[in-house]
Parts: structure tokens; sequence; C-alpha cells
């Protein structure tokens, strides 16, 4: 008889504002080679393989639970949940600054 599982899997790490919403100026500091995150489209698991940081993407590998088959997508800063315990903080480039600074402000215009 297979057991099922019963308890918490993971706990996701991305950060977030006093308002609910994502903090992606501390969200892009943990995204890096070899950080887990969560796609929030479909919820898959993946390892970011590389950072964009002038468009604000991550290039993700999906391998199955099987292992027969992966994809690879590239998918924006916010639309990712890191769940890896041990991502550390990384210091932003300069074009990582300006492309935070233009979310905010096309952030800002769509309120």
């Amino acid at each position: 008889m297979q057991r099922k599982f019963d308890g918490v899997l993971f706990f996701p790490v991305t950060p977030f504002t006093a308002t609910g919403t994502v903090d992606l100026d501390l969200l892009a500091r943990h995204l890096a080679a070899g950080v887990e995150v969560r796609a929030q489209d479909r919820h898959n698991v993946g390892t970011i393989d590389h950072v964009d940081d002038s468009r604000g993407t991550a290039h993700i590998v999906f391998v199955s639970a099987d292992g027969n088959r992966s994809a690879e997508r590239e998918l924006p800063w916010e639309q990712l949940t890191v769940i890896d315990r041990n991502a550390r903080e990384r210091p932003l480039t300069p074009t990582a600054e300006a492309t935070l600074q233009r979310l905010r402000d096309d952030a800002a215009r769509r309120l």
C-alpha cells in the first residue's frame, strides 16, 4: 500500500510587501543560476539556468518527476516564486537596478 503525503512540502520564500504584493527588489536579489523556483502559471518547479537582468527574466529548466522529459522557459521575474531556502542574496547589477525601476514605473502607470 502506497502512503499518501501528509504535511508541508515547502514554504515559498518569495518576499511580499505589507500590501501583499511581491517585493520585486528582494525577489530579484535571490534569482540566480541553480536556484529552485515555482512558475506561478502552472505551479511547475524548475531550476534557474541563467538570469537576464536587462529583460527582467530568468531561463528556467523544468524536468519531469520521472526525469525522462524536460522543458525550458524564459519567465518574467514577477511570475516566479523562489522555493529554494538556500537561495543567497546577490548584488544587483546596474542593469538589474534599471530593469527594476522600469518595472516599478510600469506598475505605477497601471494603478
